[in-house]
């Protein structure tokens, strides 16, 4: 089987945030999808939750061709690189946010990546880009750049 991640890191949690989904459930969306990407779990800025009614669910980002830099070891090849984060949330949320992202954010999040990653010679792919689901005053808002 393919490993379906480049790179996978989780961060670890503030007092009253969990994660909604973990490594397995994402990697079976991955599957899924068909879509090889970076995934992280993170621990979102001390602003969002503060009313535990507004934060970010998951963002998945693209950016454009990438050869050796500072964060790749010199001589790689150049290839896109897409990552997938997937927000803790404030704990009382984590079943019901669970089910939104497995139902429907992760497979969009996927499709996404997926879609990004079919058209890298485009003058879109020349720049980075984002999809992101944010919870707002308890209605689910996404956006695209």
């Amino acid at each position: 089987m393919t490993e379906l991640t480049w790179a996978y890191s989780r961060d670890r949690l503030r007092p009253g945030l969990s994660y909604p989904v973990g490594q397995t459930q994402i990697m079976r969306g991955l599957r899924d999808a068909g879509v090889e990407t970076n995934v992280s779990l993170s621990c979102p800025g001390r602003d969002a939750w503060q009313d535990s009614r507004s934060g970010p669910l998951v963002v998945a980002s693209w950016y454009p061709n990438m050869g050796g830099n500072v964060f790749l070891k010199r001589g790689t090849p150049p290839r896109t690189r897409t990552w997938l984060t997937v927000y803790a949330v404030p704990s009382n949320l984590k079943a019901s946010m669970a089910v939104i992202l497995m139902d429907r954010l992760l497979p969009e999040a996927c499709t996404w990546i997926k879609y990004a990653g079919e058209r890298p010679d485009s003058a879109w792919a020349g720049s980075n880009h984002r999809w992101s689901a944010w919870l707002r005053g308890e209605k689910l808002t996404i956006e695209q750049d």
